[in-house]
């Protein structure tokens, strides 16, 4: 006895809704294995298909950084206007009470909250950014998912590849097999985080 897979449109529809054959289930999990295997799971593929993933990640934490740098030194010098316009009452050449000398005092103030809001921001998105995809986590997922792909589990099996395949289509000549791109880059980072 074997389990065949079928095109659920034809099942319902009848034969005229799809061309899609019938295929073994057995037969189709293989090709479908091996397609990942070869085509995704590979090293040098996967760091392939995610190459723009860490780019970006590369480029934007690079950029924190310097916006990071800059904002820290403007909060030094909004910190130093502060100081100073102290130093003006101390030494009793403004006060407090005067309307230009307290706006003057209100604005530099409230640029203090903002740059301390968004350093706070910033230095949040870069601890983050520690966890995120790196070469060596994208060849210790292949690994482990070609793992858990070839053993344990059937159900669990099925799991992993719905997680990377979102389509499987059999004509008479080829097995064509559709995925994200974002789904796996996902996968790949819970992995990391895991």
């Amino acid at each position: 006895q074997y389990k065949y897979y079928a095109c659920s449109r034809r099942a319902r529809q009848g034969e005229t809704a799809c061309k899609g054959q019938a295929i073994r289930m057995e037969k189709l999990d293989a090709l479908v294995l091996d397609a990942i295997e070869r085509r995704v799971l590979e090293p040098e593929h996967l760091q392939q298909l995610l190459a723009d993933f860490l780019d970006h990640s590369d480029a934007s934490n690079e950029k924190r950084r310097q916006d990071l740098t800059l904002l820290r030194a403007e909060k030094t010098n909004t910190e130093g206007a502060i100081n100073r316009l102290y130093e003006l009452i101390e030494q009793g050449l403004a006060s407090p009470a005067d309307k230009s000398f307290a706006e003057r005092m209100t604005r530099q103030r409230q640029r203090l909250e903002v740059l301390t809001a968004d350093i706070v921001m910033l230095e949040r998105q870069l601890a983050r950014e520690q966890r995120r995809i790196t070469p060596q986590t994208i060849e210790d997922f292949g690994e482990l998912l070609k793992t858990q792909l070839r053993s344990g589990d059937p159900a669990l099996r099925q799991s992993y590849v719905r997680l990377l395949v979102d389509e499987v289509n059999v004509s008479d000549s080829q097995v064509r097999i559709r995925g994200s791109k974002k789904a796996l880059e996902h996968a790949v980072l819970g992995a990391a985080n895991g």
